[in-house]
This record gives C-alpha cells, sequence and structure tokens, in this order.
C-alpha cells in the first residue's frame, strides 16, 4: 500500500519499447530493489509492464494507475498482470467502476502517477508520448526526473536524449545514480528486516542493547528451537543485523 514516508520512483516509457530500454528498463529497476523503493507506473503495454514485471520478481511494492475504472481490463494481454497486481500491490484509479478507457483517460492520470511519486524514470520515450506527458507534469511539480540516454539513432530514445538535453532530467545508467540525489543508502533497514524468517525475527527481537547468548535462550524459550539458535545467530551475524562484542554478547547494527 502506498504511503507517504515511502520511497516512490515511477518507471514510465514508450510501449514500442528496444530490446536496450527492456534491458535497460529491468537493470535498474532490479537495482532499485537494494533501496526499499515501491515502483509505481501505468500498466500499459511496453516498459510500464516491463518495469512492473521486474518489480514483482525482485518482491518489490508496485502500485499500478490506470486509465480505466479497476474492474476494467486494459490493454486485455495484461490481464495476468493487473491480476497479479490486485493480490499483491495496489491498483489505483480516479474513475468510476465501468469505465472505459479513452484517449483522454491515460494523459489524465498521468498527474497521479507524477503526484504519488518522489522521482520519475523515463526509461525509454519517443519526442511525444504518455511518458513525456508524466515528465512534465512532474517537472512542474518539481519532482526529480531521470532518463536512461540512448543511441541518436533509435527515435523511441529521442524524448530521452531531448529531456537530458533540455535539462529537465538527469542522466542515469544505474539505480545509484537515483539513490545520489535523494541521498538514499543501500539497503533501508525495513528491507533486510522483511526478508527474515519467522524465527530470524523472533531471536533479532530478543537482542535489545549488549545481550548474551543465555539472555537471548531466555527470551526466545518454547519459541526457536535452542540446536538451531546458535546458526540463527550466525545468519544475523552475515546478513549485518547484529554483532558480537568483545565481552561474548550481541548488540543489533541497525
Amino acid at each position: 500500500m502506498f504511503v507517504d514516508n515511502k520511497r516512490n520512483i515511477a518507471v514510465v516509457g514508450t510501449r514500442k519499447f528496444t530490446s536496450f530500454g527492456k534491458s535497460a528498463c529491468e537493470k535498474i529497476v532490479k537495482e532499485l530493489s537494494n533501496y526499499d523503493v515501491t515502483i509505481i507506473s501505468g500498466l500499459a503495454g511496453g516498459i510500464d509492464s516491463i518495469a512492473q514485471k521486474k518489480a514483482i520478481e525482485c518482491e518489490m511494492e508496485v502500485v499500478s494507475v490506470v486509465g480505466s475504472g479497476i474492474d476494467v481490463v486494459y490493454p486485455y494481454e495484461n490481464r495476468d498482470l493487473w491480476q497479479k497486481i490486485s493480490e499483491i500491490g495496489t491498483i489505483v484509479s480516479e474513475y468510476p467502476l465501468g469505465t472505459q478507457p479513452t484517449r483522454w483517460t491515460f494523459p489524465r492520470r498521468n498527474r497521479i502517477i507524477a503526484g504519488m511519486s518522489d522521482g520519475i524514470l523515463i526509461a525509454e520515450s519517443f519526442k511525444s508520448g504518455g511518458s513525456l506527458i508524466t515528465a512534465e507534469l512532474g517537472f512542474s511539480m518539481d519532482r526529480e526526473i531521470f532518463a536512461v540516454p540512448g543511441c541518436i539513432n533509435y527515435p523511441s530514445f529521442e524524448g530521452c536524449n531531448n529531456l537530458i538535453r533540455d535539462n529537465k532530467a538527469k542522466l542515469v545508467t544505474c539505480a545509484e545514480d537515483i539513490a545520489k540525489e535523494f541521498l538514499w543508502d543501500i539497503k533501508k533497514e525495513k528491507s533486510k528486516l522483511k526478508k527474515l524468517s519467522p524465527e530470524e525475527k523472533i531471536v533479532f527481537e530478543a537482542i535489545t542493547e549488549e545481550t548474551s547468548f543465555e539472555e537471548i535462550i531466555n527470551k526466545t524459550n518454547e519459541k526457536v528451537d535452542k540446536v538451531k539458535l546458535f546458526s540463527i545467530i550466525m545468519s544475523l551475524e552475515i546478513k549485518g543485523l547484529i554483532t558480537e562484542t568483545n565481552g561474548s554478547k550481541y548488540i543489533r547494527i541497525i
């Protein structure tokens, strides 16, 4: 579910993508998973769908802003992705149930995509189109705009290259370029903690200030198998969540 204090990046682009645009989009989205980012897009065909499929694959949170009623799947070939996002993510629409998509509903929904985002990544775009409308709206809202540069002979990258040329977008080739603009640390604490097993969470929560092995045993009694306890502690150390002190006790790092 979208909340204001999260890190939200919109990823948009052309429906008529190239293999380079696809690979660039997938690469950057995958890298953004290291920063606990929610990916926002429009559930359109092309770059939008590529971004959201990769985000789901990387177990990221996804938000889709659609240009129809939430009960009207468009494009129909995205029905499986639509269903998946409705189960694990969030689908947003300003239109009543039953509203059919039109040439006007998509540009209107772009302002919502821009408004919900901290920054907008244009992964591939012709010199005109919906993704550039989103970029202009974001620019007017003081959002950070990012663009993947492309070959000057590729019409599908003319929009990205023009945004960079006109100083309306920052050139990016990796997620780190985006993270630096927001001073994001890699692997936000919540991201690490979300991936812990139930037993690891119990042990992690038992470690408060400096906690000895015996104290951990007492705190996790009947919740964690004592035989597994040492290996769980080792796992938490390897994941960079706790460390052992000189006094043979454990403390949290994050």
